[in-house]
């Protein structure tokens, strides 16, 4: 648990928010390339990289109010007169559903876990999760050069 008064550099948040995209895009090469190759254990390791680091950054891009005082979202790294919530895209359905199954299959254990497998929506688009996600990281990072400008 964090202190109130823990101020951390920009190089650190910069290296965190870095991790969970590295990790999202190699998962998802690691899906592409291998996963032929794997058994259900390893199928099993990248569907839940996948869910976890993509629901991190849903959060991080799409939340507006910090469920937790250390929690860190786009406008953190942004100044107070650049509104992230006004520039990004509305989230769509797509990431909407990515993150209620993430909250539902990784981070809960609960019934919406056995419906979503029950009505065959437990499954996981890799390619699409990456590109949808890449399009904001994208955005995201355009915003915050011209910030600096």
């Amino acid at each position: 648990m964090s202190e109130n008064n823990f101020i951390p550099t920009q190089q650190e948040l910069d290296e965190n928010l870095k991790y969970e995209i590295d990790m999202l895009k190699n998962t998802c090469c690691a899906w592409t390339n291998k996963k032929n190759n794997l058994n259900q254990f390893g199928i099993n390791c990248l569907v839940e990289s996948l869910a976890l680091h993509a629901r991190v950054l849903i959060f991080f891009f799409y939340g507006n109010k910090k469920k937790y005082p250390d929690d860190i979202i786009a406008q953190d790294f942004l100044s107070e007169n650049i509104k992230w919530a006004e520039i990004r895209p509305e989230m769509s359905d797509f990431l909407k559903e990515v993150k209620f199954k993430a909250d539902k299959q990784l981070a809960h254990l609960c019934l919406g876990r056995i419906q979503l497998s029950r009505e065959d929506r437990h499954g996981w688009n890799f390619q699409k999760v990456y590109q949808e996600l890449n399009e904001i990281i994208e955005l995201f990072y355009r915003t915050l050069e011209e910030s600096k400008k």
